[in-house]
């Protein structure tokens, strides 16, 4: 039976999640603090086990600078024992019919590896996020350091930023959970009044997930920077490597219209 969360399923979803992403509790407990609805959490429970879960977080999709509402789908699992029984193409299914009832025009989704692609396009989900990896030389150090920031404004910082790119656009609670996610599992961020980095770095490279600051002074010297932009983004490697980075799946007409229109969607933050 597939039917929406509800609080009493709290520790039965904390312990499936455990199960099949391998994530520590307090790492799904953050989770939870930011997302957990039971109005946009779907399970699936037979004999009185949830077996198969998914996650609804409210967005938009912006194409040619028109906003859709959206859902981006998230943490999607299924016991390892219950699979291959049809039960998430069951849970896809009703998240599809739930989105077109509340009027919502795009549900988004990043798959977790390259061969889930053709999985969530047998139900209609079409590739159409990709981002342009980068790499910049830094050449001069002017280190930006964290300041007092209000998490509220990084939602107008990233609007602004990709100002003019289709995009999934998230709001500030959001952002705010991507960053302390990022902060969690050892990524390190630059937060201050002006926007933010996040990035992770070793001894040689550094990898830069998203900024809306731009990545010159931010760095030591002599580091190779890689760095997440929008395709059409001009940076000092125009060329860059392209990769698909997310899907879509259109709810109505005038959805599936808008997509046509749409090149090189800009996902960004995906909450992974």
């Amino acid at each position: 039976m597939i039917r929406f969360s509800d609080n009493q399923d709290k520790e039965k979803l904390i312990e499936l999640w455990s199960e099949v992403f391998g994530d520590s509790r307090e790492a799904i407990e953050l989770f939870f603090d930011y997302h957990f609805d039971c109005r946009n959490t779907l399970v699936s429970e037979l004999d009185g086990r949830i077996v198969s879960m998914l996650y609804l977080i409210k967005g938009s999709f912006v194409i040619s600078d028109e906003s859709h509402p959206s859902y981006y789908l998230y943490a999607a699992a299924t016991d390892c024992r219950y699979r291959g029984k049809g039960i998430m193409a069951e849970m896809l299914g009703f998240a599809k019919q739930t989105a077109t009832d509340r009027g919502i025009d795009f549900i988004c989704l990043l798959p977790a590896e390259k061969s889930l692609y053709g999985f969530y396009e047998k139900f209609g989900y079409k590739t159409v996020f990709k981002k342009k990896i980068s790499e910049i030389k830094i050449n001069e150090i002017t280190q930006i350091k964290t300041s007092e920031y209000n998490i509220i404004d990084y939602e107008m910082h990233r609007k602004s930023f990709f100002d003019g790119y289709d995009r999934f656009e998230w709001n500030g609670k959001d952002i705010e959970y991507a960053i302390r996610q990022h902060e969690f599992y050892g990524g390190k961020a630059v937060l201050n009044r002006k926007g933010y980095c996040l990035y992770s770095a070793d001894e040689e490279k550094i990898y830069v997930k998203e900024s809306t600051l731009q990545p010159y002074g931010l760095f030591e010297n002599g580091k190779d920077v890689f760095i997440s932009l929008p395709v059409g983004y001009q940076s000092d490697d125009s060329d860059g490597e392209i990769i698909d980075s997310g899907m879509a799946l259109p709810l109505n007409e005038k959805a599936a219209s808008a997509l046509e229109k749409s090149s090189n969607a800009y996902l960004g933050l995906t909450l992974d």
